[in-house]
């Protein structure tokens, strides 16, 4: 064993794992007995877990109260700054982020107080939309304001292409076409497997992005039809390249082992009819009398921490 005189460089590829060994331990404390495994009575809450990539982790729980939550994640919390006080490590107190997913109307929005470390009292209160590994969750799980931050995103992608466009002195409609393609579209359909659920008001901010860059393209009228546009360019419309990203997706998770992360999330019918080494959040219940009443509520309390200086 040697003496590290200096850290792992911001980028470093081996970063990630070196914080995967290092974090396995909180994660331990969160990992549940897989032998007990039951599916979670609709009057229990289930049992608090914990997400972690690299340094972001998020602890979350599923109750049909949101007071209940609140209180199973301040515990979980504490537990989990317990465990970094003695890794020599501190929470960035300012990145943490709480979040109520229910669609009933009269759940309310309960916040967390914090007596931390440093003395000082905080309250974290619940956002509209909080940012996990570059996806916008809102409350409902709509991903309607996802939608529109990618099409933000991309409308200022496509003013950088209006500057190569020039009619005279420009790039071709080919060389216009490469960087649509390779700039602007992965953009505007990040992570869209997640997010896209078949609406129209998913799609429709992106479409007008996608129909900005095809006038551009083949510099046309504004009167133009956008099918004669996709045709001309040959650029499918933005719910074909949504569902082709969605089967590619699904190829890729058939591809994957029954241990992955990623197959224990999805029903038994990916894991062979196997139960999943850690139970899911408890998933919504719908009868014919009141479809809201048994809507479970998910919550999630995003804990960013750093190294002590």
């Amino acid at each position: 064993m040697e003496h590290v005189e200096n850290g792992i460089p911001q980028g470093s590829p081996i970063s990630p794992i070196l914080a995967a060994f290092y974090t396995a331990e909180l994660l331990e404390q969160f990992r549940h007995n897989p032998n007990n495994l039951t599916e979670p009575k609709p009057d229990k809450s289930t049992d608090v877990h914990l997400l972690m990539y690299v340094d972001d982790g998020k602890l979350y729980v599923s109750f049909k109260s949101l007071e209940t939550n609140v209180t199973h994640l301040k515990e979980a919390y504490n537990k989990a700054e317990k465990w970094l006080k003695d890794a020599g490590l501190s929470p960035d107190y300012a990145k943490r982020e709480l979040m109520h997913y229910t669609r009933r109307k009269n759940d309310g929005s309960p916040s967390i107080t914090f007596d931390d470390r440093d003395g000082t009292h905080r309250v974290v209160k619940p956002k509209s939309t909080v940012r996990w590994l570059g996806v916008y969750f809102d409350r409902k799980l709509r991903f309607q304001k996802h939608a529109s931050i990618l099409a933000a995103r991309g409308e200022n992608a496509v003013s950088g292409l209006t500057m190569l466009a020039n009619t005279v002195r420009g790039l071709s409609q080919t060389h216009l076409r490469h960087l649509y393609l390779a700039c602007v579209s992965p953009k505007i359909l990040y992570a869209c497997p997640v997010w896209w659920t078949g609406h129209q008001y998913q799609i429709k901010p992106l479409e007008k992005v996608q129909r900005c860059t095809l006038r551009l393209i083949c510099t046309v009228f504004r009167t133009t039809p956008t099918e004669a546009l996709e045709i001309e360019a040959s650029i499918p419309p933005i719910k074909h390249q949504v569902n082709l990203h969605k089967k590619q997706c699904t190829i890729h998770f058939n591809k994957l082992s029954n241990t992955s992360p990623i197959i224990q999330r999805l029903p038994q019918a990916w894991r062979n009819g196997e139960n999943p080494t850690a139970p899911p959040p408890l998933q919504p219940k719908l009868n014919n009398n009141s479809a809201i009443d048994r809507v479970r509520t998910t919550n999630l309390l995003e804990i960013a921490k750093h190294t002590c200086q």
